[in-house]
């Protein structure tokens, strides 16, 4: 599907770099950009008491970015998943915590042909760079994410068709087949 909005997916979490999220969206209120962002903030058990995820949270509710759409609750599933159909998802996700950790928003988004940008440094980096799925930086300011979304935007059918041919890709690599014919065969 053509482009439709910009995605933040999943429960609001410092550091899925949240903080960032906010930068960005208030940025965009004060350049006059007209993207749709549909960022999700419903909190994770025990993420009720981050001071710094509550005021970023009332930062978000209060800059005035008329494309901006907040999901509050959690989605059940086929919510959850429609919301990738012509997303562009924003994951400026903490490189420290996420060098190796796996994300399933990441493989969900490319299950919906949805390109990414990630940090530089992460695990969803280095899986977006080797399938050309989205772009990975090391730049989380604003300017920094705006540059990579235009050059997503720049080029979305491609990047939208890796994403698919990614996910393809990841789940042949890593089919429960592939591991019992090999246990089976003594490879």
């Amino acid at each position: 599907p053509p482009f439709r909005h910009l995605l933040v997916p999943g429960a609001a979490r410092m550091d899925k770099g949240f903080g960032h999220i906010v930068d960005l969206v208030e940025a965009m209120q004060q350049r006059g950009l007209t993207w749709p962002i549909v960022v999700q903030t419903s909190l994770e058990h025990g993420h009720h008491k981050d001071q710094d995820l509550a005021a970023a949270l009332a930062r978000l509710n209060a800059c005035g970015y008329p494309g901006l759409v907040l999901c509050n609750e959690a989605l059940d599933r086929n919510r959850y998943h429609a919301l990738f159909n012509g997303a562009v998802v924003i994951q400026p996700y903490r490189a420290t915590d996420f060098q190796d950790r796996v994300s399933g928003v990441t493989l969900d988004a490319l299950r919906a042909g949805a390109p990414i940008v990630v940090t530089e440094g992460t695990w969803m980096a280095r899986l977006v760079q080797r399938h050309h799925a989205g772009v990975a930086t090391a730049d989380l300011s604003p300017s920094g994410l705006i540059h990579a979304i235009e050059t997503i935007l720049a080029d979305h059918r491609s990047f939208a068709e890796h994403a698919r041919q990614a996910a393809s890709q990841v789940l042949a690599e890593h089919s429960a087949s592939g591991l019992i014919q090999a246990v089976l065969t003594g490879s």
